[in-house]
């Protein structure tokens, strides 16, 4: 109830709900999400991307087992997030600071490298 210069104004809602049943012996479709990576690695060439720290980072990827093209993906995506490669070093990349390599994970992840991958590559740089 609401009051407004002593009057009385009462507010009424009405909610509706839809439900959908299914025949006996008739079964939903499963819901799924979108199979592979966010960013598809096919549309990317198998080498370095332009950059001066690219070829380390291709290296680090290429040398866990992530295919070129893969890796020409996240460093590309990355330095996309970032803004390029030199706000992806003054985030702190190069000390392994947790904001850079958030946006380096998250790009390794949108183009379907596992996560252990991407670790095993943080380790072999900076320990751990």
């Amino acid at each position: 109830m609401f009051f407004f210069n002593n009057t009385a104004t009462t507010a009424t809602y009405t909610t509706s709900t839809t439900t959908t049943t299914l025949a006996p012996g008739d079964t939903a479709a499963p819901t799924t999400e979108a199979a592979g990576p966010a960013v598809d690695p096919s549309q990317f060439p198998d080498e370095v991307p332009p950059g001066g720290i690219s070829p380390a980072l291709f290296t680090l990827l290429t040398g866990q087992g992530v295919a070129g093209n893969v890796a020409h993906c996240a460093i590309v995506t990355a330095y996309d997030a970032a803004g390029g490669e030199q706000p992806l070093v003054d985030l702190g990349l190069l000390a392994g600071s947790d904001e850079a390599l958030a946006i380096v994970r998250q790009a390794a992840a949108d183009c379907g490298i596992p996560t252990e991958t991407i670790e095993a590559a943080i380790a072999v740089q900076f320990g751990g």
